[in-house]
């Protein structure tokens, strides 16, 4: 019986699989590889890229678990969804504050205008 080294069976975009080489190497694992990495994409809209513990809310002292003494600014927090803008790009903030971590959605490309 052939033990399999992955912690996951199935892996996504966020292995980063982009060559043939890469692909190769994880099967011999024992892995399935569902989608290529990231760059590789048509659109990742609506899916989460990155997955962090640090923390806006924390920075700009909207935690409500932890006390931050020094916060970044001080904001009063907006309600609703919290977006991270950079040009065209948008992200949406999604807090899981049980397990102190962030995460980062892509949203649809926006129109500069």
């Amino acid at each position: 019986m052939k033990l399999n080294p992955l912690p996951l069976p199935g892996l996504d975009f966020t292995w980063n699989i982009a060559n043939r080489a890469a692909r190769d190497f994880y099967e011999r694992a024992g892995g399935e590889v569902l989608e290529p990495a990231a760059e590789l994409q048509d659109s990742l809209a609506g899916r989460v890229v990155m997955t962090t513990r640090h923390c806006v809310k924390y920075e700009l002292g909207w935690c409500h678990l932890h006390a931050n003494p020094e916060p970044w600014t001080r904001l009063p927090e907006p309600p609703g969804p919290f977006y991270l803008e950079n040009g065209p790009t948008r992200l949406e903030c999604r807090f899981d504050c049980a397990r102190c971590r962030m995460e980062l959605v892509l949203c649809e490309p926006r129109e500069q205008g």
